[in-house]
């Protein structure tokens, strides 16, 4: 074998490589790119939910006081405040 059949050899091996190198990256990209978008999922649904309950605890706040001016009118009445 001589030199330029070496180089042609050596310039295949490394073609074959970089395109391994080449899949592996891409692999490794996918399969960040999925996670990241099962990430911002989670993320999305955890900022509904989070509106959500804040709403929920404020409704929740506005009976709390509406049942505690209730309460000061009944003992009121009832004399017992």
């Amino acid at each position: 074998m001589n030199n330029e059949e070496k180089i042609i050899k050596k310039l295949l091996e490394h073609d074959d490589k970089f395109e391994e190198i080449h899949q592996e990256i891409k692999s490794a990209k996918d399969e960040l790119m999925d996670k990241m978008d099962q990430a911002l999922t989670i993320m999305q649904r955890s900022e509904t939910e989070r509106i959500s309950n804040t709403y929920r605890m404020d409704r929740m706040q506005s009976e709390i006081d509406e049942n505690k001016l209730a309460i000061k009118k009944v003992k009121k009445v009832l004399k017992v405040a």
